[in-house]
């Protein structure tokens, strides 16, 4: 299961491991995007503009100064844990 070194059967789903898991995945958001501003800032995705440009899809400058605006989206950034009722 994401987050975890156990499967669903061994304890995955239980409450305190699914909340551990979000733990641990909340705390590599940073380093990820760190990570990811380092590949970036040494321009390795070169390859991948090159492909993205080629399939049309181009970065978009705005004004005079050819600044890029971007928008990133984490979709579980902000999610709350929502464990399973406990009958």
């Amino acid at each position: 299961m994401d987050g975890q070194n156990v499967c669903y059967i061994h304890g995955g789903k239980s409450p305190q491991a699914l909340k551990k898991a979000e733990e641990r995945m909340r705390d590599l958001v940073h380093p990820a995007l760190s990570s990811l501003q380092r590949q970036i800032d040494k321009d390795e995705f070169a390859p991948v503009k090159y492909v993205l440009d080629w399939a049309g899809f181009r970065e978009q400058t705005t004004g005079s100064d050819n600044t890029v605006n971007v928008t990133i989206t984490f979709d579980r950034a902000d999610t709350p844990l929502s464990l399973p009722d406990a009958d």
